[in-house]
């Protein structure tokens, strides 16, 4: 028996939207993102991938002189003795009883988060293949004075806790600019416990810092552990300066923060020495 050939049914308009318009949309909004995300990580993606070349195909060749870039030396010299001199201008020192400058003989016991972790970007971290060879601070230390190894270990380590905000407080989930989120890490109490001893006879530098960039203002009220804002010192932080306070020959706090930070009465006392 013959099958009869059945005309094909017309697709519905709207059932040809509900296909092509995902479609669509997805589309264009890769079309939108990816030259702005290229752009964005433009040197990231030019260090691993190369920066490519132009080449001037047909034309006027007269016209094809274009400028190309070259490291001048005179002026990278030049730039790195502006940049030591802005940021000796930068430091403050806001306390010295008789600690410093420290003699080349002291040894120091590194403490905190930020120590290791100073929150700040450029130098050695950028994309521009500088031959700019920039130190961390650890590494300035450790070569010019001796270092406790025992609480070194530790710090390098340290145990740490993400700050949470106090409940009916301002969240300190914030989206910033390339979906960043703000955040604040702080040592857990009780870090060096255990290890007292070992502060003896050293000078006990403790690196606190504050990052802040753009697309999100700074969390200027409480956190969960009482914490009274971003730029004061956390539980944690002040239980590493009590530890050096108690053990330590001298206690140094060094601020890394563009930023005025609030230091207290009490948080003063438990230092020798604030930079």
């Amino acid at each position: 028996m013959k099958k009869e050939n059945k005309p094909r049914k017309k697709m519905k308009a709207s059932t040809l939207a509900a296909i092509l318009l995902p479609i669509s949309a997805v589309t264009l909004a890769a079309a939108i993102a990816v030259p702005i995300l290229s752009n964005t990580y433009e040197g990231t993606l030019d260090t691993v991938f190369g920066s490519g070349k132009l080449t001037t195909i047909g034309g006027d060749s007269s016209k094809a002189n274009y400028y190309n870039k070259e490291k001048n030396a005179d002026a990278t010299a030049k730039s790195v003795e502006h940049t030591k001199a802005i940021a000796e201008q930068g430091i403050t020192l806001l306390k010295n009883d008789n600690c410093l400058p420290l003699s080349k003989d002291e040894t120091i016991s590194p403490l905190g988060y930020n120590y290791y972790h100073t929150d700040s970007v450029g130098g050695s971290a950028n994309w521009n293949n500088s031959e700019v060879k920039t130190k961390s601070f650890a590494e300035s230390l450790a070569d010019t004075f001796h270092i406790n190894s025992e609480i070194d270990n530790i710090t390098k380590s340290i145990r740490t806790e993400e700050m949470k905000e106090k409940p009916g407080t301002e969240p300190m989930k914030v989206k910033a600019v390339n979906n960043w989120y703000r955040y604040l890490w702080t040592p857990v109490s009780g870090a060096y416990e255990g290890k007292e001893s070992s502060f003896n006879n050293t000078i006990g530098v403790m690196v606190v810092a504050r990052r802040s960039g753009e697309g999100a203002d700074l969390k200027m009220d409480a956190f969960s552990d009482g914490t009274r804002h971003t730029l004061s010192l956390t539980n944690g932080e002040l239980d590493c300066l009590r530890v050096s306070k108690t053990n330590a020959k001298k206690t140094i706090l060094v601020i890394n923060s563009v930023n005025a930070f609030e230091i207290t009465d009490d948080i003063a006392a438990l230092c020798d020495a604030i930079i």
